[in-house]
């Protein structure tokens, strides 16, 4: 008969919960290993092990809603309810204290019994899970841009709402969203949705922080021969300003900085009190003209409305291995690329290291690692200082986080540091760029990628303030 033992335990909802103020123990979610859905009754109970601690079901409670949680031994009771073919249940264990931020070890073992025959199956899945655990609070904040999980969301592994509730999962409150990804007929405003989407912000205790904006007037009417007009640009770029609006999200991630376009776009966001955010994403710096122009615009004005978005791609040591990885499988030489990494470091720019593969026979594959290898930049952390004032948020682009809970490529530890020596109060919304470039390899770890950056981020940032308090 068909079963699901592959495909029992979740990748979302490992997370430590509460009761009576204080942590009771931890949750993971779960489907059933059974080909249809069957009465509580005929549940035939769970084993969970965490590294390699088994917690037997007098410990655990079952939920499909994840807010009434029913003891294991009270399922047999309960002939009415019916656990749903791909509903996804909690199952809550008891542990005093919870479970450690950081990796662990988890298995899950479901028993359901079969209706129509005598016997019970059996089946369990292991999956190595980061648990991100708040821990205590801090003036910086974690958030998660929503393009995080959008190869689950295409592929309906994850609904909406899903996504919000994965946020929540890691003890993290800000939502940030591409509102043309997950929002269908986004700029009409439905009302219906926005009541849903106010809704699951209660629900998960999570808060609108950002919509993401583009300028779809740089192309919109080129085959019809012309460009927007100024007119034409205004009312684009309003209309993002009032689905911020709507979406009751603090800041924009605008591309606009054309000071005629600001005099209009800066007066308006003011009225719809949402914050223009302009991104520093690499290969840009800190120190350049397009982030001179804002600095300089919010002084002469005084705006409150307008400010800088720093991606943390920015701080991107060296070429992502996820995506040299990525042009190897899609026809790149390992031995070039490895080439083209050592020419890099010993300071030879695009153009000659370009030249090399190129004569030692490079194809298209291996000039696209070149480009990857020879144009990435660091920009100083240190000249986050002088802008921070002007800063409504930032990015926290991440391409891999290794079950160590370090980034792949991109340096962490120093612009963290000196957000909290300067006493930085705002979102860090993760941004998971490794996932369109692995997809091809099987299911893609989004929320298990974003739980594990939370984890780092937050494992650094207690660091740092814990340095800072003992001085």
């Amino acid at each position: 008969m068909p079963e699901y033992g592959g495909n029992i335990l979740l990748p979302q909802g490992f997370r430590n919960y509460e009761a009576a103020g204080q942590v009771a123990g931890f949750q993971v979610r779960v489907v059933i290993s059974y080909y249809r859905g069957v009465p509580y009754s005929l549940i035939g109970g769970f084993t969970v092990v965490v590294d390699g601690i088994a917690y037997g079901p007098e410990m655990i409670s079952f939920s499909v809603d994840g807010v009434d949680f029913i003891p294991l031994a009270e399922l047999g009771s309960r002939t009415g309810d019916v656990w749903e073919f791909g509903v996804r249940a909690y199952l809550r264990v008891r542990k005093d204290g919870g479970l450690s931020r950081g990796m662990h070890d988890v298995t899950v073992v479901e028993r359901v019994d079969v209706p129509y025959l005598p016997f019970t199956t059996e089946n369990a899945q292991t999956r190595r899970l980061a648990l991100a655990d708040k821990g205590r609070d801090s003036r910086i904040r974690l958030g998660v841009s929503l393009y995080s999980y959008q190869i689950e969301y295409l592929t309906h592994a994850m609904s909406l709402e899903e996504c919000i509730e994965a946020v929540s999962d890691m003890g993290a409150d800000g939502v940030e969203i591409i509102p043309q990804s997950m929002i269908p007929g986004c700029f009409a405003h439905d009302e219906a949705f926005l009541r849903q989407w106010f809704s699951w912000m209660g629900r998960y205790g999570t808060k609108p922080i950002a919509i993401d904006a583009f300028n779809e007037e740089n192309k919109l009417f080129a085959k019809l021969g012309r460009k927007a007009t100024f007119e034409e640009t205004v009312e684009i770029q309003k209309g993002y300003i009032d689905l911020a609006h709507r979406l009751g999200c603090r800041y924009i991630r605008t591309q606009s900085t054309d000071e005629a376009l600001l005099d209009v776009l800066v007066p308006y966001a003011e009225r719809r009190d949402v914050i223009l955010g302009r991104e520093i994403h690499a290969p840009q710096s800190i120190r350049s003209e397009m982030v001179e122009r804002i600095v300089s615009y919010v002084q002469r004005t005084g705006t409150r409305h307008l400010g800088l978005i720093p991606d943390f791609g920015i701080w991107q040591r060296k070429a992502p291995p996820t995506v040299l990885e990525m042009h190897i499988r899609d026809g790149a030489s390992r031995a070039l690329v490895e080439l083209a990494q050592e020419l890099d470091a010993k300071g030879q720019g695009l153009d000659a290291v370009t030249a090399e593969i190129r004569a030692r026979g490079g194809n298209p594959h291996d000039l696209a690692a070149v480009r990857r290898i020879c144009t990435n930049r660091y920009d100083d952390p240190e000249l986050l200082r002088g802008i921070l004032p002007y800063v409504c948020g930032f990015h926290g682009k991440f391409w891999e986080v290794g079950e160590d809970l370090r980034e792949s490529c991109i340096d962490y530890e120093n612009p963290l540091r000196i957000l909290v020596e300067e006493g930085f109060s705002g979102y860090i919304n993760s941004e998971y760029e490794g996932n369109r470039h692995i997809q091809d390899l099987g299911p893609v770890p989004g929320v298990e990628q974003v739980r594990r950056q939370h984890a780092m981020i937050r494992t650094l940032v207690e660091g740092f303030e814990e340095e800072r308090g003992s001085r």
